[in-house]
């Protein structure tokens, strides 16, 4: 369901056969022709969300997660299992820059930073890698994702 969504909502819009995944601002509306409209409030947010860096991070944590309940008790002593999701978290964040960079073509910085944004956000609201930090409450992620969530959408650019 959420991909018919996504699809009907404008995320890949082909101009030429290239499939981009950019905002649709009034000026990359006027220059893809006519019947395109800018990106409406939905379709920004769903945009923003870093989709490709989330699951890689949830796929990578799913193993050091895997590994921590399936390796031997001595193994998993010797394993600095919190130093990996650190790495995990920083590489993805790399990731998620270059992605939206390169592949993504995101070529406006405020833009790039709202995506970067997301997958932090996203990544503190499940609680992985700052479960690591003293006195850190999981809750703490979840209101930040709700204030980050509705305020995200809300820059649309030029």
């Amino acid at each position: 369901m959420l991909l018919l969504h996504i699809y009907k909502s404008g995320i890949n819009i082909k101009k030429g056969g290239e499939i981009l995944r950019r905002i649709v601002t009034e000026s990359l509306a006027r220059t893809l022709g006519p019947g395109q409209e800018p990106d409406d409030y939905k379709t920004r947010l769903l945009k923003y969300v870093p989709a490709e860096t989330n699951t890689l991070y949830v796929t990578l944590m799913g193993a050091v997660h895997t590994a921590e309940k399936e390796l031997p008790a001595e193994s998993v002593a010797e394993i600095p299992f919190s130093t990996i999701m650190w790495l995990i978290f920083i590489g993805c964040f790399v990731v998620n820059i270059l992605y939206m960079w390169r592949i993504a073509k995101e070529t406006n910085p405020i833009r790039l930073g709202i995506s970067t944004g997301a997958y932090v956000v996203w990544a503190i609201a499940l609680g992985d890698v700052v479960a690591t930090i003293s006195g850190w409450y999981e809750f703490y992620g979840t209101i930040i994702l709700g204030f980050y969530t509705v305020a995200a959408g809300l820059y649309i650019g030029k």
